[in-house]
């Protein structure tokens, strides 16, 4: 796999998976301290063979381990202790992907809907070269109080998780929410 550094430079780690395969794991990718049920979510999923095969993927990078610490100002409380417990939210780990350059195999679903990405970008499709069109991947492993009826997730929970990985891509961009709505 590729290796990549941050914007910051930070020197990329080897992870070993199940199999014996490598992952180059950012230095930055698991805060100090993350909060997290699980002690180490990028191992956690690693061990799944089908999220391996994503993070393993030459064109996943900068995997990172979601910090879940409570910040001072009590903002985001909901998504970093009332669903971080062993029967909600135990481990969260996100990435970007480039988007394929080949076809998806016969009989395999799209990658999306959108008929810009399908046709591979480029500047026909709205693509800048200097900004490529860019996938963001979130694994959440979630406990079975999260259920609605036994075994099927709460609808209202799959709206905060879209919401809270559109905060981490936001996050990840390095994009400031200042909260100020009305001035």
């Amino acid at each position: 796999m590729e290796s990549s550094r941050d914007s910051r430079g930070d020197e990329p780690q080897s992870h070993t998976q199940q199999g014996g395969q490598h992952i180059e794991k950012p230095a930055h990718s698991c805060p100090e301290g993350h909060n997290q049920v699980i002690q180490d979510p990028l191992a956690h999923f690693l061990a799944i063979p089908w999220t391996a095969k994503l993070l393993a993927d030459p064109a996943a990078f900068d995997i990172a381990v979601v910090d879940r610490r409570l910040l001072p100002t009590g903002d985001k409380q909901f998504i970093r202790s009332v669903l971080n417990s062993p029967t909600t939210v135990r481990a969260c780990v996100v990435f970007w992907m480039r988007m394929p350059t080949t076809p998806p195999a016969q009989g395999a679903p799209p990658i999306s809907k959108s008929r810009a990405l399908l046709q591979g970008g480029g500047p026909q499709n709205g693509e800048d070269p200097e900004k490529p069109f860019l996938l963001f991947n979130a694994l959440v492993d979630l406990g079975e109080d999260l259920c609605g009826y036994r075994g099927v997730l709460h609808g209202g929970l799959t709206a905060v998780l879209l919401d809270e990985t559109m905060c981490s891509v936001s996050d990840s961009l390095g994009c400031e929410f200042s909260g100020n709505f009305y001035n």
